[in-house]
């Protein structure tokens, strides 16, 4: 009951507060004190291995915070390479979700893989900062915008402001994203498909969230390229010695008969399925499937009481928003 009242409340902020159509952009920064250490201010989206981002709201439930680490480098199925940015809530103990973000350009895409977005390779564009302010563009590349919720991103408007880090009392360039609904008769700023208004200040990256369930969530403290800006409540994980990316192995022994070794790793908590299939794409065993900790694991798959026949068969994981398919082949 707390939580829908507070949703109602945030609502009612987002209604109020970020209407398109009340914003005036500001060319110039304000006259504010520089304090602390330099940052660079020539990248929106600073990803180098390492960077970390805590965030802070007030809720009914006191203070709640969210962390953001880069934790390495992957490569997808759609043969691009995407930086794992682990996303922990701390008072969800064991949470952890994994976006994958590259940089082209000006752009920022984010891969959700084949089943969760309408684009073909698997990501959208997720951020440009080269657009004008009140630019929509279609998430997929090349596709128009058609009559269909979370089909459209955009760029509310561009101002200088330190309001959502306090620490550094610096005003530095940002920009606030946030998804689009366009049809025949209106076009609507406002969330689709989960997503969320979203402030990003340039040599920081993701600034400000509203996430409509908990609140306004601002950065209280980062590291970034190795400099501590703000205040860090507590680095918890040493992600050093987790995986950095997620893979799916080539089993071992391969061929094989009757049984086999099949190895992966994950780099954050997800919900794994493991499964073999035939030539026709008919399952043939079932794995894994179940929620699986950050870390690297190996299962044995066997043939010992099925009735298979020699040849050619696939396995395929799927791990978040990740999938990845391998063949191998049993030889009686």
């Amino acid at each position: 009951m707390k939580r829908f009242f507070n949703m109602i409340r945030i609502l009612f902020l987002f209604t109020v507060g970020i209407n398109a159509q009340q914003f005036t952009s500001v060319a110039e920064p304000s006259n504010t004190k520089d304090t602390g250490p330099p940052i660079d201010t020539t990248d929106f989206f600073p990803m180098q291995n390492g960077n970390y981002w805590e965030y802070a709201a007030s809720t009914f439930y006191g203070t709640e915070y969210f962390s953001r680490t880069v934790i390495g480098d992957t490569l997808m199925p759609n043969g691009k390479t995407y930086k794992v940015v682990v996303e922990k809530y701390f008072y969800l103990p064991g949470y952890e979700y994994p976006y994958y973000f590259r940089k082209d350009s000006s752009y920022i895409y984010r891969y959700k893989g084949g089943g969760n977005t309408q684009c073909g390779n698997g990501e959208y564009k997720y951020y440009d900062f080269s657009s004008k302010d009140s630019t929509i563009w279609s998430m997929c590349t090349g596709d128009t915008i058609n009559n269909s919720i979370g089909n459209a991103r955009g760029i509310m408007k561009t101002y200088y402001d330190y309001m959502c880090y306090m620490f550094l009392q610096k005003d530095l360039e940002t920009k606030l994203f946030n998804e689009v609904f366009v049809n025949s008769t209106d076009t609507i700023w406002g969330p689709g498909d989960g997503a969320y208004p979203t402030r990003i200040a340039k040599g920081f990256g993701m600034a400000w969230q509203l996430r409509y369930n908990d609140g306004q969530y601002y950065l209280q403290g980062a590291i970034i390229d190795g400099v501590k800006f703000g205040t860090i409540v507590t680095v918890k994980d040493n992600f050093i010695q987790l995986p950095k990316q997620i893979q799916l192995k080539q089993n071992y022994p391969n061929p094989f008969n009757p049984s086999t070794k099949i190895s992966y790793q994950i780099p954050a908590k997800s919900f794994v399925t493991l499964k073999v299939y035939d030539l026709l794409g008919n399952e043939v065993a079932e794995l894994v499937n179940e929620w699986k900790e950050t870390g690297s694991y190996t299962v044995q798959f066997t043939t010992n009481g099925k009735q298979l026949a020699s040849g050619m068969y696939f396995y395929t994981l799927s791990a978040g928003e990740f999938t990845d398919t391998k063949k191998f082949i049993l030889l009686k």
